[in-house]
Protein backbone atom coordinates (compact mmCIF):
# COMPACT_ATOMS: atom_id res chain seq x y z
CA UNK A 1 0.00 0.00 0.00
CA UNK A 2 0.78 3.82 -0.85
CA UNK A 3 2.10 6.01 2.52
CA UNK A 4 -0.09 8.92 1.28
CA UNK A 5 -0.89 10.84 4.53
CA UNK A 6 -3.60 12.74 3.37
CA UNK A 7 -5.23 12.83 6.96
CA UNK A 8 -7.09 15.83 6.44
CA UNK A 9 -8.60 14.77 2.98
CA UNK A 10 -9.73 11.14 4.91
CA UNK A 11 -11.46 13.11 8.27
CA UNK A 12 -12.91 15.21 5.45
CA UNK A 13 -14.52 11.90 4.08
CA UNK A 14 -15.68 10.33 7.12
CA UNK A 15 -17.13 13.79 8.21
CA UNK A 16 -19.06 13.91 5.12
CA UNK A 17 -20.05 10.11 5.88
CA UNK A 18 -21.10 11.23 9.06
CA UNK A 19 -23.51 14.19 8.21
CA UNK A 20 -24.38 11.84 5.58
CA UNK A 21 -25.76 9.52 8.27
CA UNK A 22 -26.90 11.98 10.94
CA UNK A 23 -28.69 14.00 7.81
CA UNK A 24 -31.32 10.13 7.37
CA UNK A 25 -31.37 9.72 11.30
CA UNK A 26 -33.06 13.12 11.85
CA UNK A 27 -35.30 12.66 8.89
CA UNK A 28 -36.37 8.89 9.50
CA UNK A 29 -36.34 9.49 13.42
CA UNK A 30 -35.70 12.66 14.39
CA UNK A 31 -32.44 12.74 15.84
CA UNK A 32 -31.16 16.39 17.11
CA UNK A 33 -27.86 17.22 17.70
CA UNK A 34 -29.57 17.25 21.42
CA UNK A 35 -30.13 14.20 21.58
CA UNK A 36 -26.90 12.81 19.13
CA UNK A 37 -24.94 14.67 22.51
CA UNK A 38 -27.32 13.23 24.92
CA UNK A 39 -26.48 10.01 24.02
CA UNK A 40 -22.86 10.20 23.45
CA UNK A 41 -23.12 12.15 26.77
CA UNK A 42 -21.23 15.37 25.49
CA UNK A 43 -22.18 18.78 25.09
CA UNK A 44 -24.54 19.99 22.11
CA UNK A 45 -22.04 22.36 21.31
CA UNK A 46 -19.23 19.93 21.23
CA UNK A 47 -21.29 17.55 18.75
CA UNK A 48 -21.46 20.75 16.49
CA UNK A 49 -17.90 21.21 16.90
CA UNK A 50 -17.80 17.74 15.50
CA UNK A 51 -20.39 17.80 12.79
CA UNK A 52 -18.43 21.50 11.76
CA UNK A 53 -15.28 19.72 11.13
CA UNK A 54 -13.71 21.95 14.07
CA UNK A 55 -13.07 19.23 15.98
CA UNK A 56 -11.80 16.74 13.96
CA UNK A 57 -12.84 13.15 14.40
CA UNK A 58 -10.98 10.23 16.39
CA UNK A 59 -11.63 6.86 16.39
CA UNK A 60 -13.61 6.77 19.52
CA UNK A 61 -16.03 9.19 19.08
CA UNK A 62 -16.96 7.47 15.63
CA UNK A 63 -17.39 3.89 17.02
CA UNK A 64 -19.56 5.76 20.07
CA UNK A 65 -21.54 7.60 17.18
CA UNK A 66 -21.87 4.60 15.03
CA UNK A 67 -23.05 2.76 17.88
CA UNK A 68 -25.77 5.54 18.08
CA UNK A 69 -26.80 5.79 14.51
CA UNK A 70 -26.90 2.13 14.33
CA UNK A 71 -24.63 1.75 11.64
CA UNK A 72 -21.30 0.07 11.48
CA UNK A 73 -18.43 2.16 12.51
CA UNK A 74 -16.65 1.23 9.54
CA UNK A 75 -19.28 2.77 7.27
CA UNK A 76 -17.90 6.08 8.80
CA UNK A 77 -14.49 5.30 9.08
CA UNK A 78 -13.44 1.88 6.94
CA UNK A 79 -10.40 2.00 7.91
CA UNK A 80 -11.60 1.43 11.44
CA UNK A 81 -11.73 -2.27 10.73
CA UNK A 82 -8.40 -3.69 11.85
CA UNK A 83 -8.68 -1.19 15.03
CA UNK A 84 -11.98 -2.47 15.88
CA UNK A 85 -10.88 -5.76 15.71
CA UNK A 86 -7.88 -5.00 18.05
CA UNK A 87 -9.83 -3.16 20.36
CA UNK A 88 -12.35 -6.42 21.23
CA UNK A 89 -11.61 -5.78 24.98
CA UNK A 90 -13.02 -2.30 24.98
CA UNK A 91 -16.66 -3.15 25.56
CA UNK A 92 -19.15 -0.67 23.78
CA UNK A 93 -21.92 0.67 25.86
CA UNK A 94 -24.78 -0.81 24.76
CA UNK A 95 -27.61 1.25 23.83
CA UNK A 96 -31.34 0.40 24.34
CA UNK A 97 -34.39 2.31 23.26
CA UNK A 98 -31.62 5.28 23.11
CA UNK A 99 -31.22 4.69 27.03
CA UNK A 100 -27.48 3.84 27.78
CA UNK A 101 -27.41 1.22 30.40
CA UNK A 102 -24.23 1.73 32.06
CA UNK A 103 -25.69 2.81 35.39
CA UNK A 104 -22.87 4.40 37.44
CA UNK A 105 -20.05 4.01 35.12
CA UNK A 106 -19.37 7.45 34.81
CA UNK A 107 -19.77 8.54 38.59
Amino acid sequence: GGTNNSSGARNMNKLQTLLKVFDEKKKTEGLTQQKFAKALRISQPAISQYLTGAIPLNTDFIIRAAKVLNVPATRIDPTLQQITILNKRRRLVPIVNNQIQNRGVYR
